[in-house]
């Protein structure tokens, strides 16, 4: 699990390409953007909570 918190910036998580992201985050004027491509195989699963204030969060692979 990964708590996030951004505020009035960025932040850009790189994960493995076979991991698979649960977002329970919650934005305030701010967004969760996740760009990954979904694994075949989800064993292994990133949890990412937290939030963002006027900025946002990426996670990409």
């Amino acid at each position: 699990m990964l708590n996030v918190f951004a505020l009035c910036g960025g932040v850009t998580i790189k994960i493995p390409p076979d991991w698979s992201v649960v977002l329970q985050g919650t934005p305030i004027l701010g967004g969760f953007e996740e760009k990954t491509i979904v694994p075949p195989n989800q064993d292994k699963r990133l949890y990412v909570t937290g939030y963002a204030i006027m900025g946002g969060l990426e996670i990409r692979n």
